[in-house]
């Protein structure tokens, strides 16, 4: 029997129990984790959902102030951006409809039905600072690959 086979006995042969120390070990780390989560969604900064997903989340307030700008201000963009890094070059609209640290997602119009399109960023995105970088990125991308004029970096 090799040494991964064994199974791990106690030294006075009980069995294995978690000890009070291990558990205090894990009330406060849970408790560290929860103080990092407030204090970074405070600061705009992306944190971890606590529920099955796992998908790194920015705060509501930030995704829907982002929505709100990018819907309101850069509808083209995001037509752009959906026709090009989403791959659908028949979308004649496009809105923001959300994003994570992973990636931005649209709601585009293609033959009058709508259509889910998630673009990721080029790097997973921790600070609320990095989306501004991101989308003016892709929007660049967008406009060199379809042949559009980009409006100048003050522009943005």
């Amino acid at each position: 029997m090799t040494r991964a086979h064994r199974a791990r006995v106690h030294p006075e042969g009980l069995p294995w129990r978690r000890s009070a120390t291990i558990t205090g070990l894990a009330a406060k780390a849970l408790s560290s984790i929860a103080t990092a989560r407030a204090t970074n969604q405070e600061e705009g900064r992306c944190t971890v959902n606590t529920d099955d997903s796992i998908r790194p989340q920015f705060s509501p307030d930030v995704v829907a102030a982002v929505m709100r700008h990018m819907n309101l201000d850069h509808a083209d963009d995001c037509l752009l951006i959906c026709r090009n890094q989403g791959l659908l070059s028949d979308a004649t609209s496009a809105a923001m409809s959300g994003m994570d640290c992973h990636g931005i997602e649209f709601t585009a119009i293609v033959d009058s039905a709508s259509v889910q399109v998630r673009v990721p960023w080029s790097h997973p995105l921790t600070e609320r600072a990095e989306v501004r970088p991101e989308v003016t990125r892709m929007y660049y991308e967008a406009c060199q690959a379809l042949g559009v004029p980009a409006r100048p970096p003050a522009a943005h």
